[in-house]
């Protein structure tokens, strides 16, 4: 059980880094104020004095769906283990 926990903490802690870096991107993209566009360096606002860079630099898309859906996964296991280990050992 603790290995499952230790797993799901981990994806839990991917997932939620690669959301706020997937929040971030979308903020920049919508800020209404400048132009804007991602690039492998982040997201780049072009303003009428030069470019403002805000870098990115958590996982991507793919790697946030992953680690979402292996979040999930794990901790479905963690509640089922917990419950029939509860049956046993009462």
């Amino acid at each position: 059980m603790v290995i499952v926990a230790v797993l799901a903490a981990g994806s839990f802690g991917t997932a939620a880094w690669g959301l706020y870096d997937l929040a971030r991107a979308h903020d920049c993209l919508n800020n209404g104020n400048y132009s804007a566009s991602i690039t492998e360096r982040g997201c780049e606002l072009v303003a009428d004095h030069g470019s403002i860079l805000i870098e990115l630099n958590g996982p991507g898309f793919g790697l946030t769906l992953v680690a979402t859906a292996a979040w999930v996964l794990l901790v479905g296991t963690f509640a089922v283990l917990a419950v029939v280990r509860r049956r046993l050992f009462r």
